[in-house]
């Protein structure tokens, strides 16, 4: 089995980025889920923290979750009148970041040299099967 651990590294940044402060005002600090329980449906804020939940979520199959982390981030800066001053947004973009790079340059256990394939870069877990005619690997 093929294991992208940079991509993995990058999903668990994204709990974290979850996780983290989004907004605090004066009594309280609120994270992502939060937010969706708090804020309204039809405000950019909680489509922000839906988009950057599920990108997080999809992120643990495939890298390709960055591009909806990406987005949310986006909508969230554009929800604001500055630029945020909590952690969250910018923890959500580092795990985004980590993300994009795991899908340039795959990197883990069984992708240590190229080149890699598609398959390896769009997948987290990448059970690799023998092709036909070749035998099972032992012991590896």
């Amino acid at each position: 089995m093929k294991v992208n651990m940079l991509g993995l590294a990058g999903a668990v940044v994204g709990v974290v980025a979850i996780l983290s402060t989004w907004l605090s005002p004066a009594p309280m600090t609120r994270n992502l889920l939060d937010i969706l329980d708090d804020i309204a449906h039809d405000q950019l804020a909680y489509w922000s923290a839906l988009a950057i939940i599920l990108g997080t979520l999809v992120s643990f199959f495939t890298p390709a979750g960055s591009l909806a982390q990406i987005a949310g981030v986006y909508m969230w800066w554009s929800w604001g009148d500055d630029a945020p001053s909590e952690p969250g947004c910018y923890v959500a973009l580092a795990s985004a970041i980590i993300l994009l790079v795991s899908m340039v340059r795959p990197l883990g256990p069984g992708l240590m040299k190229g080149p890699f394939s598609l398959k390896n870069r769009l997948l987290t877990f990448d059970p690799e099967r023998p092709a036909r005619g070749e035998p099972l690997k032992k012991g590896v």
